[in-house]
């Protein structure tokens, strides 16, 4: 059964540790950064969108926490 994981457990895996930060940028520059749309080509356009919502998912997971630097 599927449970969801928290915020907490993103911005531990992709904020707090470094490998995770640059495993992201590479995310991000590969599927998010990036023009999505395919003139002509609905199918291809929607598969390069889903690539993009998952990152976008992943960003949006990990700006649900507040920073810590302005806690402290």
């Amino acid at each position: 059964m599927y449970q969801p994981v928290d915020a907490q457990a993103y911005q531990s895996l992709f904020a707090r540790d470094t490998t995770g930060q640059k495993v992201l940028e590479d995310l991000t520059a590969l599927f998010y950064d990036i023009a999505s749309y395919t003139r002509e080509d609905p199918y291809h356009t929607a598969f390069l969108e889903g690539q993009r919502s998952v990152v976008r998912f992943v960003l949006q997971k990990l700006a649900q926490l507040p920073d810590e630097a302005q806690d402290e």
